[in-house]
C-alpha cells in the first residue's frame, strides 16, 4: 500500500520518459505505464516471466533498500537452504556448488507461515497483557488502598483506647503501614511501566509484521522478514503474569493493647527504685509523726486534724510521685522512639544514596555509549568521504549505497536524540527524587522539632511538680517542728538526697536531649553533603550533554554538506543514463543471451530441484510438529 508521500512523487516511464505510470516491474526495477506495457515491454519473450503489479501497492522506498550479490553484481535468485541466504546463479556454481537450492517464491511462502505464526503468538500474548494491566490497575492498587485504610482506622481506634505515653508506638505502627503502601505501590508501579513498555513494543512489532504479510514480491518480503525477525519481543517476562500483592502487615488491635499494657507494667516494675524509696520514707514517717504529737500533747481533734491533712498529703504525694514515674517513662520512651526514627531516616538517607549511585552510573554508561557511537559516526563519515571521492566514475548503484549509508546516519541521529531524550528524563527524575528527599527530610525536621517542644514542656512541668512539692515539705515543716535537732537533720538529709536524685535524673535526660541533637545535626550535615555531590554530578553530566549537542550539530553539517555533494554526482549520474540508454539495446541483447545460458543451467540444476522438494517436504512435518 502506497503512502500519500509516494503517491505525490510518480516516477517517470522507463521507455517513454512521461509521469503517467501505473506498473512496476520487480525484475526491470522500474516503473511502466500502460501503452509501453502492452506494446513494448510485454512483446519481448525474455520478459513474458517477469512479475509486473500496480505500482500503487508498491512501497518503492523498501524497493530502493533490495541488495544484490556483493561477489558478483546480479540480483539474487535462489536461496540457498544449506547456508539460509540468498544467493545469485553466478553462486551455484562457485561459493555454493552442492549446496541443497529452493526458488525464492517457494522460501517466501514458508516465511509467510513463520510470520503469521508469530502474529498469532503476538495476538494471545498481547490479550494476556492486556488482562494483567488491567487487573494492576482495577484490582491490585485498589485492594492495597483499601487494606491499608482499613489498618490506619484500626491503628486510630485502638489510640483512642490508650493514653497519650502510647501515642509515638501507635504513630510508628502507622508510619510502618503507610511505608510497605509506599514501597509495594512503587513495586506495582515498576511493574506496570515496565509491562506497557512491552506491550507497546508488541504492538509495533505486530504492525509492522501485518505490513510485511501482505507484501506480494519474494525478495522483498524475504529481506524486510529478516531485519524484522530480530524485534520479535520476548514475552516470558508477561508469561509470569503479576507479581504477588503483597498485603500489609496484619494488625490485631487487642493484642496491640495487651502488648502495650505489659509494657507498660514492665516499664513500672523497672521504674527506679529512688522514687519508691521516697515513697516508702514519706509513709514511714507518718507514726513518727503521731508520736511526736502524742509527745506535744495535742488534743485529739488536733491530731485527727493533722492525720486527716498527713492522709491527704500522702495521697498528693503518691500521685505525684505516679505522674513523675509516668513522665519519666513517658521520656523514655519518647527517646527511644527519637532514636528508631533517627535510625529509620538514616536507613531511608542510605537506600536513597544507593539508588542514586546506581542512577548515576547507568548515566554514565549511556554516556559512554553515545561517545563509543559518535567515533563509529565519525568513521562512517571518513567513509563516506573517501567514497565520495571514488564514486565520481561508478554507477547509480553506487549512489543507491550512499542514500542507504546517509538514511543509516540518519537513523543513528534519531536514535542519538531519543538517548538524549532519555538521558534528560533520567535527569529530571532525579531532581524530582532529589526533592521528594528534600521534602521528607523537612517533615523528619519538623516532627523533630514538635517532639523536642513537647519534651520541654513536660521538662517544665516537671520543674512545677518539684516546686509543690518542695512547698509542701516547708509545709510540712512548719505545722510540725521537731523539738530535736537530729530528726531535723535527718529529714533535711533525706529530702537533699532526694532533691539530688531528681537533677540526676533532670540531667540524665537533658543529656539524652543533647544526644539527640548530636545525631540530629549530623545526619542534616550528611545530607547536606551529599545533596552537594548530587548537584555537581548533575552539572557534570549537564555539561557532557552540551558538549554532545555540539558534536551533533557538527555532524548535522557533515551530512548536509555529503547530502550537496551527493546531489552534484545525481546531476552526473543523470548525464551517465542519457549516455547508457544508446547502448541500452546492446545490454538487451547480452541479457537475452544470458537468459539462454540461464535456461540450459534450469535444465542442469532440475535433479537439485527434486532433492529440495523432498527436502522441503521434510521441513514441513517439522513445522507442523512445531506448530503443534
Amino acid at each position: 500500500m502506497a503512502t500519500n508521500a509516494q503517491v505525490s512523487i510518480q516516477p517517470k516511464c522507463i521507455l517513454c520518459g512521461q509521469n503517467n505510470t501505473i506498473y512496476y516491474c520487480y525484475e526491470c526495477k522500474k516503473a511502466l505505464c500502460k501503452p509501453c506495457r502492452t506494446n513494448k515491454h510485454d512483446c519481448i519473450a525474455a520478459n513474458k516471466k517477469h512479475i509486473v503489479t500496480d505500482l500503487k501497492c508498491v512501497d518503492l522506498t523498501s524497493l530502493k533498500n533490495i541488495p544484490n550479490c556483493k561477489e558478483h553484481n546480479t540480483d539474487f535468485s535462489l536461496y540457498c537452504t544449506s547456508c539460509k541466504v540468498l544467493i545469485c546463479q553466478e553462486c551455484v556454481t562457485t561459493t555454493h556448488s552442492g549446496h541443497t537450492f529452493s526458488t525464492m517464491k517457494e522460501r517466501a511462502k514458508l516465511m509467510k507461515k513463520e510470520a503469521e505464526v508469530h502474529v498469532v503468538k503476538m495476538k494471545d500474548e498481547l490479550a494476556k497483557s492486556s488482562t494483567i494491566i488491567n487487573e494492576i490497575e482495577n484490582n491490585h492498587l485498589p485492594e492495597i488502598e483499601n487494606q491499608v485504610k482499613y489498618a490506619v482506622k484500626e491503628i486510630k481506634l485502638a489510640i483512642t483506647e490508650v493514653n497519650q505515653v502510647i501515642n509515638s508506638k501507635s504513630d510508628m505502627k502507622i508510619t510502618d503501614i503507610e511505608g510497605f503502601q509506599y514501597s509495594e505501590e512503587e513495586r506495582l508501579k515498576i511493574d506496570l511501566a515496565n509491562r506497557k513498555h512491552i506491550h507497546n513494543r508488541c504492538l509495533e512489532v505486530k504492525s509492522s509484521f501485518e505490513k510485511i504479510i501482505e507484501e506480494k514480491h519474494a525478495l522483498t518480503f524475504l529481506t524486510a522478514y529478516t531485519n524484522m525477525k530480530g524485534k520479535i519481543v520476548d514475552f516470558e517476562d508477561i508469561d509470569q503474569g503479576p507479581n504477588e500483592c503483597k498485603p500489609p502487615p496484619h494488625f490485631d488491635r487487642n493484642l496491640f493493647v495487651e502488648d502495650l499494657i505489659d509494657g507498660i507494667t514492665s516499664q513500672f516494675e523497672k521504674s527506679d527504685s529512688s522514687q519508691i524509696k521516697t515513697y516508702h520514707i514519706y509513709k514511714d514517717q507518718i507514726p513518727r509523726l503521731i508520736k511526736e504529737n502524742e509527745r506535744l500533747k495535742l488534743s485529739e481533734k488536733q491530731s485527727k486534724e493533722i492525720l486527716e491533712q498527713i492522709d491527704k498529703e500522702m495521697k498528693s504525694l503518691k500521685d505525684t510521685t505516679k505522674i513523675l514515674i509516668t513522665n519519666t517513662e513517658s521520656l523514655h520512651d519518647l527517646l527511644s522512639d527519637m532514636e528508631n526514627k533517627l535510625k529509620l531516616s538514616e536507613q531511608q538517607s542510605k537506600q536513597l544514596l544507593e539508588q542514586k549511585e546506581k542512577e548515576l552510573k547507568t548515566l554514565e554508561d549511556t554516556n559512554e555509549e553515545m561517545t563509543k557511537e559518535n567515533e563509529t559516526l565519525h568513521g562512517l563519515l571518513n567513509d563516506i568521504e573517501i567514497q565520495l571521492r571514488l564514486s565520481e566514475k561508478q554507477s547509480e548503484d553506487v549512489l543507491e549505497r550512499k542514500d542507504k549509508e546517509i538514511k543509516r546516519l540518519e537513523d543513528t541521529y534519531k536514535v542519538m536524540k531519543v538517548k538524549k531524550e532519555s538521558l534528560q528524563d533520567q535527569l529530571s527524575d532525579i531532581q524530582s527524587k532529589l526533592k521528594l528527599s528534600e521534602n521528607q527530610y523537612k517533615d523528619v525536621l519538623e516532627e523533630k522539632e514538635i517532639e523536642l517542644k513537647r519534651l520541654e514542656d513536660r521538662h517544665v512541668v516537671m520543674k512545677a511538680e518539684k516546686k509543690s512539692l518542695q512547698d509542701l515539705l516547708n509545709d510540712i515543716k512548719s505545722k510540725f517542728q521537731i523539738s530535736e535537732t537530729e530528726s531535723k537533720e535527718k529529714e533535711r538529709n533525706r529530702l537533699e538526697d532526694n532533691q539530688n536524685l531528681l537533677e540526676a535524673e533532670k540531667q540524665s535526660l537533658q543529656d539524652l536531649l543533647n544526644k539527640s541533637d548530636n545525631k540530629f545535626e549530623l545526619s542534616e550535615k550528611q545530607f547536606k553533603q551529599i545533596l552537594e555531590e548530587n548537584g555537581k554530578e548533575i552539572k557534570r553530566l549537564q555539561d557532557t550533554h552540551i558538549v554532545m549537542k555540539a558534536e551533533k550539530r557538527s555532524l548535522q553539517d557533515l551530512l548536509n554538506d555529503i547530502k550537496s555533494q551527493l546531489e552534484k554526482e545525481k546531476l552526473k549520474s543523470k548525464e551517465w543514463v542519457k549516455l547508457s540508454e544508446i547502448h541500452s539495446k546492446e545490454i538487451l541483447e547480452k541479457k537475452e543471451r544470458q537468459f539462454k545460458r540461464l535456461e540450459a543451467e534450469k535444465e542442469s540444476l532440475q535433479y537439485i530441484v527434486n532433492d529440495l522438494n523432498s527436502q522441503l517436504e521434510k521441513e514441513k512435518h517439522k513445522q507442523q510438529g512445531r506448530k503443534k
